[in-house]
């Protein structure tokens, strides 16, 4: 059984304040211990959105992959993926200027597309996780008086090596905790492995063989950054021999124990793998953790900002004698004073008897004026709504006639016919569309660039469609009658049978965007 710890502990931890890392009133959350849960909470507060497998597929091998994070924890050989494991994935982004991070601790050689060692030896000096374990029995040297958790070393860096972005991940980190870790067997420096940033303790064991930390062919990480050799794109790479390193229970602080410097290492793995700043800036990740994709790095995002509370109801009932016999009061006073005939009416009674009769018929005549058009308006509205089209369906999924009564959103229809304003279902439904489709979630009031397929006869058609319904959709709101969503009803039935039919699509998904 996994073990649980209390979400409202990571959300202490994670939270910027004190007052912010309240737990919330509502019942306790808890998230698994080998969990990604807080790993994948910094992800989300770096803007970085998590990329389906099917939108991966999308891309194939284009250079939007340039723009993609591929992050794999555990196994990196399993993967769901169509077109290889989630680490060859990996590959092929950074071969794209995109960025990776591959963390496991069972047998793994990185195969093409990742460099290959010009070094003699065959398979046995492939770059590849060894995949068998290692203990320390230094208490001082060990996370949590644990031998399974050897504390990792970073390395000085090597006086004739490229001082890149990946030497500062391990800088001043003297407490990176591993959990049962394996080592990285790396046969030379080059390429995406051109760096070997940690190490282990003395006194760490392979085994029953006492294991020789001084070799740097035996790291704990790699990392390698730069333009490719290939095509001179940028790119970020990083292998950490140990996926415990990014889980939940060794990021939260235990009980009586100093605290790791997983929490502060995530950070930084987060910042090298996004490179903010220019046109090498990375929003998508595929996050693959045991051969599942995760699809979702909110997870904490309840917990550590909580909804506020909603705002008490004042208790009218109790206050209700109180305010009568206040009003009671002020109009008791008047009475007696004779206030508001001598304000109103001045002059004596009879004056005042005559002036009220000329009120008095005054407002008789508007009274049936306004009764008439309030009768003529309600018939009108009674007829009106049989001459409209029904609205398109959006913001609710659809009941059986005759489960329940008529609720807010039948009365909201019914307002929205009587009205002739149907802006607000087209917005929906259009822009539901157009998110199906791959539209970017800040999406402005200008088309983002389509590609349209050679088997369209009439691309200047299709074009227009799209930019017309995008206009209804992301343009500033105005009205939609009836009559205008009867002749866009056509355009966004043909627009959305097109894509799915694959005549057109944003760019940003287009494998081929030539």
């Amino acid at each position: 059984m996994t073990r649980l710890l209390p979400a409202a502990v990571a959300a202490a931890v994670l939270a910027a304040s004190p007052a912010a890392a309240q737990p919330p009133a509502a019942p306790p959350v808890s998230i698994p211990a080998d969990g990604t849960e807080v790993f994948r909470y910094l992800l989300h507060k770096r803007g970085v959105k998590p990329l389906k497998a099917a939108e991966l597929a999308k891309l194939g091998d284009s250079s939007h992959l340039g723009r993609v994070i591929v992050i794999v924890i555990g196994q990196p050989e399993r993967s769901g993926l169509t077109g290889g494991t989630a680490a060859d994935w990996g590959g092929r982004a950074i071969r794209r200027g995109g960025a990776a991070l591959i963390a496991g601790d069972t047998y793994h050689a990185f195969d093409p597309p990742y460099a290959q060692p010009l070094v003699p030896g065959g398979q046995n000096w492939r770059y590849a996780f060894f995949g068998r374990r290692l203990t320390n029995r230094d208490p001082d040297r060990v996370y949590a008086d644990n031998p399974n958790c050897p504390l990792a070393v970073p390395w000085p860096r090597p006086a004739r090596s490229p001082d890149g972005p990946e030497w500062g991940l391990f800088d001043g980190l003297t407490r990176v905790a591993t959990n049962r870790p394996s080592f990285l067997q790396l046969p030379a420096l080059t390429d995406e492995f051109q760096s070997a940033l940690a190490g282990f303790p003395p006194g760490t064991w392979l085994d029953r063989n006492r294991f020789n930390v001084a070799d740097r062919s035996y790291p704990l990480a790699v990392g390698g950054s730069g333009p490719q050799p290939e095509g001179g794109e940028s790119y970020r790479f990083l292998a950490v021999a140990d996926p415990d390193v990014f889980t939940n229970e060794m990021m939260i602080p235990l009980p009586g124990v100093e605290p790791s410097d997983n929490l502060e290492f995530a950070r930084r793995v987060v910042s090298f793998l996004v490179e903010e700043g220019g046109e090498d800036r990375r929003t998508r990740c595929l996050f693959v953790q045991n051969g599942k994709v995760i699809e979702r790095f909110d997870a904490l995002e309840s917990v550590i900002n909580p909804p506020p509370p909603p705002l008490p109801i004042p208790a009218l009932g109790q206050l209700q004698e109180k305010l009568v016999d206040a009003g009671n009061q002020i109009l008791d006073k008047l009475q007696e004073n004779d206030a508001l005939n001598r304000g109103l009416l001045p002059g004596d009674e009879d004056r005042r008897a005559a002036t009220v009769r000329k009120v008095a018929e005054y407002l008789l005549v508007v009274a049936a004026v306004w009764a008439a058009i309030m009768v003529v308006r309600r018939v009108w509205g009674a007829r009106h709504p049989a001459d409209l089209p029904p609205p398109p369906p959006a913001g609710r999924p659809p009941v059986r006639e005759g489960t329940r009564p008529a609720g807010v959103f039948d009365r909201r229809q019914k307002e929205l016919l009587r009205r002739d304003d149907l802006a607000e279902p087209v917005r929906a439904v259009i822009r539901e569309m157009f998110r199906a489709a791959g539209a970017p979630a800040d999406a402005g009031p200008r088309l983002p660039q389509v590609r349209v397929a050679g088997a369209v006869g009439r691309p200047d058609t299709l074009l227009a469609a799209l930019e017309e319904l995008w206009k209804v959709a992301y343009d500033r709101p105005a009205r939609v009658t009836a009559r205008r969503w009867a002749a866009l009803e056509p355009l966004f039935v043909r627009a959305k049978q097109a894509h799915a039919d694959g005549k057109w699509a944003f760019t940003w998904y287009d494998p081929d965007p030539t």
